[in-house]
């Protein structure tokens, strides 16, 4: 098979936005706890009814700190805990803890009703108008698109194509 690439194509290896040296990163000297995982639910005026995420945060976030946001959205049929189900908190303490990657934060927001059509269920609208001003307000997180990312599986990859052509 022939590659689709030029000898003088870059090949991107590694993930800019979590490897990065603009954000904090724990040192070897540096003892902290592992990422935590918390429980929020707030309401949602996009959604007219309650929204609930689990949030991710990092070993030794540092509260004046300002880190990468990644927010991922669960399948049909699952819900907040399915990327738990995944081990992706162990594989985010591991990456940071062996400095593959820098610390980040991450969302897992609930979507109950994932049948409906995106126009009547506004969960995506939930996401921008609801969640990340809530995110922004009450965690580090970094406010400039650079170091945000949204995705999924699934019907959760649909929700984040979606969410991000629409926003």
């Amino acid at each position: 098979p022939q590659s689709l690439l030029s000898p003088t194509d870059e090949v991107l290896t590694e993930l800019p936005i979590l490897t990065t040296q603009m954000f904090p990163s724990p040192t070897p000297t540096t003892a902290c706890r592992e990422g935590e995982l918390i429980e929020v639910t707030i309401p949602s005026g996009a959604m007219k009814k309650s929204l609930a995420f689990l949030v991710y945060l990092p070993p030794c976030l540092e509260e004046d700190g300002e880190y990468p946001l990644l927010i991922l959205l669960h399948g049909q049929q699952y819900d907040e805990h399915a990327w738990m189900n995944f081990g992706i908190v162990d594989l985010a303490n591991a990456w940071i803890a062996g400095g593959r990657a820098g610390p980040f934060i991450m969302v897992f927001p609930f979507e109950e009703n994932d049948l409906m059509e995106p126009y009547e269920e506004h969960y995506g609208d939930a996401i921008v108008k609801d969640l990340i001003p809530f995110l922004e307000e009450n965690y580090p997180v970094c406010t400039q698109a650079r170091c945000r990312a949204i995705g999924g599986f699934s019907r959760g990859a649909a929700w984040a194509v979606w969410t991000g052509l629409n926003y």
